[in-house]
Order: C-alpha cells, then sequence, then structure tokens
C-alpha cells in the first residue's frame, strides 16, 4: 500500500489554528456562567465544535493506495473507492482531485485534501516536489488497469 500523509509542519500549523480558535470560543463560553447572556453561548459553542472537529480530522488526513482501490480520507469523510471505477486524476497538486464513477453511473469528484497545496501559487515548485510524485504515482496507478 503507497501512503501520502500532509508533513508534520502542515499537521502542527494546522492543529495550533484548531486550538486558536477552541480557545476563542471558549473566552466566549467562560462569559457565560458570571452573565447569564445566552449569546455568550450562540458565539462561542460554534467555534469550540469546528475547532475540536479540525483537530480530530487532521491527524487523518491521508490519501493511499493498494492494488484494488485508493482510500481518501479529507477533512469532512472518507471515500473507498475501487480502481475500475477512477476516470481520471489531476496531477496538479493546487487542484488534487480524483474524477471516478459511482455504482449508480454518475460521476463523482474527490478532493484529495491530504495532497491539495490550495491555491498556493506563491509556493516555489520545488515545495510541491513530494505531492507531484505521489499524484503521478496514482495517476500511473489508475492507468494501468
Amino acid at each position: 500500500m503507497k501512503l501520502y500523509r500532509p508533513s508534520r509542519g502542515f499537521r502542527f500549523a494546522n492543529f495550533a489554528g484548531s486550538m486558536v480558535l477552541s480557545a476563542m470560543g471558549l473566552s466566549f463560553l467562560s462569559m457565560f456562567p458570571s452573565t447569564g447572556a445566552y449569546e455568550a453561548l450562540l458565539i462561542g459553542v460554534p467555534p469550540v465544535a469546528f475547532g475540536v472537529a479540525w483537530a480530530w480530522r487532521i491527524g487523518r488526513l491521508r490519501v493511499a493506495y493498494d492494488e484494488s482501490y485508493v482510500y481518501v480520507v479529507g477533512w469532512l469523510g472518507s471515500t473507498k473507492i475501487p480502481r475500475a471505477k477512477v476516470n481520471r486524476v489531476e496531477t496538479d497538486p493546487r487542484t488534487a482531485r480524483v474524477a471516478w464513477e459511482r455504482a449508480d453511473g454518475g460521476v463523482a469528484t474527490t478532493p484529495l485534501a491530504a495532497v491539495a497545496a490550495g491555491r498556493s501559487y506563491a509556493l516555489p515548485a520545488s515545495t510541491l516536489k513530494a505531492q507531484r510524485q505521489f499524484l503521478n504515482s496514482l495517476k500511473k496507478w489508475a492507468e494501468d488497469r
């Protein structure tokens, strides 16, 4: 099985961001007991919930493939795609995704969040080398059915 996970720096930066967001929400929630203002709950709960969910998912982000499936674990969910159903693999790390055919005959597109660098055109090409290598090997795997 070939596996790609984001770098430790990426995971640390995202984990730190999730903790900052959660701390902001907790600061609003700390006002509720003393003031009784329900607005503090309405403002404080969503950032805490999103921050905890973000921290939970960052450690699980990955893309892996073996002889018969590609496994995509993204920000919102996980997908197991059969090799025979993969139509196209986008090899640009800024728009990394897999287009595949669903069981009902429709076409689905799954973003590869673990590999995708986003719209970071300011990044030098050398920083995207590992992503490009993985995406090219995934594309070759999909084409060699």
